[in-house]
Protein backbone atom coordinates (compact mmCIF):
# COMPACT_ATOMS: atom_id res chain seq x y z
CA UNK A 1 0.00 0.00 0.00
CA UNK A 2 1.55 3.59 -0.57
CA UNK A 3 0.30 6.65 0.86
CA UNK A 4 -0.14 10.19 -0.60
CA UNK A 5 0.21 13.42 1.36
CA UNK A 6 0.75 16.58 -0.05
CA UNK A 7 3.11 18.37 2.40
CA UNK A 8 1.89 22.19 1.24
CA UNK A 9 -1.90 21.08 2.63
CA UNK A 10 -3.12 21.10 -1.09
CA UNK A 11 -4.82 18.07 -3.04
CA UNK A 12 -2.11 15.85 -4.42
CA UNK A 13 -1.33 15.63 -8.57
CA UNK A 14 0.89 13.99 -10.53
CA UNK A 15 3.66 16.51 -11.32
CA UNK A 16 7.46 16.05 -12.67
CA UNK A 17 10.26 14.57 -10.27
CA UNK A 18 11.48 18.00 -9.57
CA UNK A 19 8.71 19.48 -9.38
CA UNK A 20 6.95 17.29 -7.09
CA UNK A 21 5.67 18.56 -3.58
CA UNK A 22 3.84 15.18 -2.48
CA UNK A 23 5.16 12.32 0.30
CA UNK A 24 4.68 9.16 -0.47
CA UNK A 25 4.90 6.31 1.96
CA UNK A 26 4.70 2.46 1.08
CA UNK A 27 4.00 -0.70 2.70
CA UNK A 28 4.87 -4.33 2.12
CA UNK A 29 3.99 -7.43 3.87
CA UNK A 30 6.45 -9.76 2.51
CA UNK A 31 9.40 -9.34 0.47
CA UNK A 32 8.40 -8.83 -3.51
CA UNK A 33 8.93 -10.49 -6.77
CA UNK A 34 9.97 -8.80 -9.56
CA UNK A 35 11.06 -9.51 -13.26
CA UNK A 36 14.54 -11.00 -13.81
CA UNK A 37 16.23 -9.18 -16.20
CA UNK A 38 16.59 -11.07 -19.46
CA UNK A 39 13.91 -13.62 -18.79
CA UNK A 40 12.26 -14.24 -21.64
CA UNK A 41 9.46 -16.22 -19.24
CA UNK A 42 8.74 -13.28 -16.64
CA UNK A 43 10.61 -15.35 -14.39
CA UNK A 44 10.65 -13.77 -10.81
CA UNK A 45 13.43 -12.80 -8.63
CA UNK A 46 13.08 -12.06 -4.73
CA UNK A 47 14.80 -8.45 -3.03
CA UNK A 48 13.10 -6.73 -0.49
CA UNK A 49 10.01 -4.37 -0.90
CA UNK A 50 11.54 -1.42 0.41
CA UNK A 51 14.91 -2.22 -1.36
CA UNK A 52 13.13 -2.18 -4.89
CA UNK A 53 10.82 0.95 -4.01
CA UNK A 54 13.74 2.82 -2.81
CA UNK A 55 15.66 2.50 -5.92
CA UNK A 56 12.90 2.78 -8.53
CA UNK A 57 11.91 6.13 -6.82
CA UNK A 58 15.95 7.05 -7.05
CA UNK A 59 15.45 6.31 -11.13
CA UNK A 60 12.03 8.34 -11.46
CA UNK A 61 14.44 11.32 -9.51
CA UNK A 62 12.03 11.50 -6.33
CA UNK A 63 14.18 13.11 -3.44
CA UNK A 64 14.64 10.42 -0.14
CA UNK A 65 12.91 12.81 2.04
CA UNK A 66 9.29 12.57 -0.23
CA UNK A 67 9.43 8.54 -0.44
CA UNK A 68 9.84 6.43 2.31
CA UNK A 69 9.27 2.64 1.99
CA UNK A 70 8.29 0.01 5.24
CA UNK A 71 7.40 -3.71 5.64
CA UNK A 72 4.25 -4.17 7.91
CA UNK A 73 1.02 -4.44 8.28
CA UNK A 74 -1.84 -3.20 6.36
CA UNK A 75 -4.55 -3.21 9.00
CA UNK A 76 -2.19 -1.12 11.48
CA UNK A 77 0.11 1.59 9.82
CA UNK A 78 0.90 3.81 12.63
CA UNK A 79 0.24 6.92 10.60
CA UNK A 80 -1.80 9.43 12.51
CA UNK A 81 -5.44 9.68 11.82
CA UNK A 82 -6.41 12.19 8.61
CA UNK A 83 -2.96 11.98 7.41
CA UNK A 84 -3.41 11.01 4.01
CA UNK A 85 -4.49 12.61 0.93
CA UNK A 86 -4.62 9.39 -0.80
CA UNK A 87 -3.77 5.39 -0.86
CA UNK A 88 -3.05 3.18 -3.58
CA UNK A 89 -3.05 -0.80 -2.69
CA UNK A 90 -2.53 -2.93 -5.58
CA UNK A 91 -3.20 -6.73 -5.44
CA UNK A 92 -2.33 -6.83 -1.70
CA UNK A 93 -5.77 -6.15 -0.05
CA UNK A 94 -6.83 -10.32 -0.67
CA UNK A 95 -4.01 -11.32 1.23
CA UNK A 96 -5.06 -10.00 4.23
CA UNK A 97 -6.27 -12.18 6.95
CA UNK A 98 -9.14 -9.63 8.24
CA UNK A 99 -10.22 -7.08 5.08
CA UNK A 100 -12.59 -5.15 7.22
CA UNK A 101 -9.31 -3.93 9.66
CA UNK A 102 -7.78 -3.20 6.41
CA UNK A 103 -10.81 -1.18 5.36
CA UNK A 104 -11.34 0.26 8.86
CA UNK A 105 -7.62 1.68 8.85
CA UNK A 106 -7.85 3.25 5.45
CA UNK A 107 -10.57 5.09 6.50
CA UNK A 108 -8.47 6.03 9.69
CA UNK A 109 -5.60 7.13 7.49
CA UNK A 110 -7.38 9.25 5.29
CA UNK A 111 -8.41 12.91 5.47
CA UNK A 112 -12.38 13.30 5.52
CA UNK A 113 -12.95 13.49 1.15
CA UNK A 114 -10.29 11.32 0.06
CA UNK A 115 -9.93 8.57 -1.83
CA UNK A 116 -8.33 4.94 -1.50
CA UNK A 117 -8.07 3.42 -4.88
CA UNK A 118 -7.64 -0.79 -4.33
CA UNK A 119 -6.90 -3.79 -7.23
CA UNK A 120 -8.76 -7.23 -6.38
CA UNK A 121 -10.24 -10.16 -7.62
CA UNK A 122 -13.17 -12.63 -6.37
CA UNK A 123 -15.13 -15.87 -8.20
CA UNK A 124 -17.69 -14.42 -11.06
CA UNK A 125 -20.16 -16.80 -9.70
CA UNK A 126 -19.45 -18.00 -6.28
CA UNK A 127 -18.12 -14.73 -4.43
CA UNK A 128 -17.06 -15.11 -0.85
CA UNK A 129 -17.35 -11.54 0.43
CA UNK A 130 -20.07 -8.93 0.08
CA UNK A 131 -20.14 -6.43 -2.90
CA UNK A 132 -17.93 -3.81 -2.59
CA UNK A 133 -21.16 -0.96 -2.14
CA UNK A 134 -21.82 -3.14 1.25
CA UNK A 135 -18.16 -3.95 2.21
CA UNK A 136 -17.29 -0.49 2.17
CA UNK A 137 -20.44 1.03 3.96
CA UNK A 138 -19.71 -1.10 6.41
CA UNK A 139 -16.10 0.58 7.34
CA UNK A 140 -17.23 4.06 7.21
CA UNK A 141 -16.52 4.46 3.56
CA UNK A 142 -17.92 5.12 0.28
CA UNK A 143 -17.77 3.15 -3.26
CA UNK A 144 -17.17 6.01 -5.60
CA UNK A 145 -16.66 3.43 -8.72
CA UNK A 146 -15.65 -0.38 -9.48
CA UNK A 147 -14.54 -1.22 -12.49
CA UNK A 148 -13.41 -4.54 -13.96
CA UNK A 149 -10.16 -5.36 -15.66
CA UNK A 150 -11.08 -7.75 -18.17
CA UNK A 151 -8.07 -8.47 -19.71
CA UNK A 152 -5.91 -9.12 -16.16
CA UNK A 153 -7.15 -13.07 -16.28
CA UNK A 154 -5.52 -14.44 -19.37
CA UNK A 155 -2.38 -12.07 -18.69
CA UNK A 156 -1.90 -14.61 -15.93
CA UNK A 157 -3.17 -17.49 -17.26
CA UNK A 158 -0.20 -17.08 -20.19
CA UNK A 159 1.99 -16.59 -17.80
CA UNK A 160 1.58 -19.71 -15.35
CA UNK A 161 1.60 -21.43 -18.61
CA UNK A 162 4.87 -19.95 -19.75
CA UNK A 163 6.13 -20.79 -16.29
CA UNK A 164 4.63 -24.63 -16.77
CA UNK A 165 6.36 -25.02 -19.86
CA UNK A 166 9.95 -23.74 -19.28
CA UNK A 167 10.07 -25.18 -15.34
CA UNK A 168 13.72 -26.65 -16.26
CA UNK A 169 14.88 -23.14 -17.66
CA UNK A 170 12.82 -21.15 -13.99
CA UNK A 171 14.88 -23.74 -12.06
CA UNK A 172 18.34 -23.33 -13.18
CA UNK A 173 17.81 -19.36 -13.17
CA UNK A 174 16.16 -19.37 -9.62
CA UNK A 175 17.11 -22.33 -8.18
CA UNK A 176 14.25 -25.47 -6.67
CA UNK A 177 13.17 -23.17 -4.02
CA UNK A 178 12.04 -20.23 -5.93
CA UNK A 179 10.60 -22.57 -8.93
CA UNK A 180 8.60 -24.92 -6.72
CA UNK A 181 6.92 -21.79 -5.08
CA UNK A 182 6.15 -20.37 -8.42
CA UNK A 183 5.31 -23.76 -10.03
CA UNK A 184 2.69 -24.09 -6.81
CA UNK A 185 0.96 -20.90 -7.38
CA UNK A 186 0.53 -21.82 -10.96
CA UNK A 187 -0.95 -25.14 -10.89
CA UNK A 188 -3.21 -24.22 -7.81
CA UNK A 189 -4.50 -21.00 -8.71
CA UNK A 190 -3.72 -21.30 -12.76
CA UNK A 191 -7.46 -23.59 -12.72
CA UNK A 192 -9.41 -20.87 -11.01
CA UNK A 193 -8.51 -17.98 -12.96
CA UNK A 194 -11.64 -19.00 -15.55
CA UNK A 195 -14.10 -17.79 -12.99
CA UNK A 196 -11.74 -14.60 -11.52
CA UNK A 197 -13.18 -11.27 -11.58
CA UNK A 198 -10.33 -9.09 -11.35
CA UNK A 199 -11.73 -5.28 -10.32
CA UNK A 200 -10.62 -1.33 -9.42
CA UNK A 201 -12.21 0.17 -6.72
CA UNK A 202 -12.01 3.54 -5.50
CA UNK A 203 -13.78 4.07 -2.12
CA UNK A 204 -14.06 7.53 -0.66
CA UNK A 205 -13.77 8.77 3.34
CA UNK A 206 -16.74 11.05 3.34
CA UNK A 207 -16.66 14.65 4.80
CA UNK A 208 -17.05 15.74 8.39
Amino acid sequence: MAVVRDDRGRPARPRSAEQRAVRVIGWDGAPVAHPCAGSPLGALCCCSARGLAAGRARQLGVPPERAEFFQGSLASTGLPSRYADGLVCVDAIGFARDRRAVLEESRRVLKPGARAVLTSGRNRTRPVLPPWKEQAAGTGLILDAEEERQHEPAMWQRLYQLWIEHEAELRAQLGNDQADSMLTEARTRGPALAGRQAVTVALRRPED
